[in-house]
């Protein structure tokens, strides 16, 4: 009697193996073997992107923090990686060590001389020549006429020896002006002592500025 061998059923095929595998392909399966078939797979690494201008603060602020993974290209199914996988992905950390020294302010009350803007001595012995007058005058500086030794006429206050020549040469009487810093003076401006017949001159502050029609 024959009996037929019997027929055991054909093996299917899967799209994958058929040659319709899709260009990305993950698989979240855990395998025995871990590189098994890799070469299948197309893998995407993109560069850490730069942080913007806005985070330049935090990034002052977080010392040694890392930036958030890398996302997936999209062409790549959405998947992105994660920060775990340190074979496909990269992550970066930017510390920035800072040293502030404290700024200390000066002991006692500020001078105020120092905002004295006096051009002497550097214009001793110089030739002034008034803007819009046929005036000229001599400045010098160190020496002043005053007391027994000129005539004084009156005194206005000036923020400079130019505004203080220039008031006297619209005084007609004014000869010679001299100004500078006094003890006591709070403002930016200081007198300006208007002379006439100077006699006899005597030695002050290198700063005291003086002017001779």
């Amino acid at each position: 009697l024959h009996q037929p061998a019997p027929r055991y059923p054909r093996p299917a095929v899967s799209a994958a193996s058929a040659g319709d595998a899709p260009d990305v392909y993950w698989d979240d399966r855990e395998s025995r073997d871990p590189d098994a078939n890799l070469a299948q797979y197309t893998f995407y690494r993109e560069g850490t992107p730069t942080p913007p201008e806005h985070d330049s603060r935090d990034r002052g602020s977080g010392h040694g923090r890392l930036a958030a993974p890398v996302a997936g290209n999209p062409a790549a199914g959405g998947a992105g990686l994660s920060a775990q996988s340190s074979s496909l992905g990269c992550c970066w950390s930017l510390a920035l060590p800072l040293e502030l020294e404290p700024v200390s302010e000066p002991a006692g009350p500020r001078n105020r001389k120092s905002r004295y803007n006096s051009d002497c001595p550097a214009l001793n012995n110089t030739v002034y020549h008034v803007p819009g007058s046929t005036k000229r005058f001599l400045r010098l500086c160190g020496i002043d006429y005053s007391g027994s030794g000129a005539t004084d006429l009156a005194h206005v206050y000036t923020g400079s020896m130019a505004d203080c020549i220039h008031a006297c040469a619209s005084f007609d009487q004014c000869t010679s002006c001299s100004w500078g810093y006094l003890e006591g003076d709070a403002g930016s401006e200081h007198r300006c002592y208007m002379k006439k017949e100077l006699k006899t001159a005597h030695e002050v502050a290198s700063d005291w500025c003086l002017a001779v029609l």
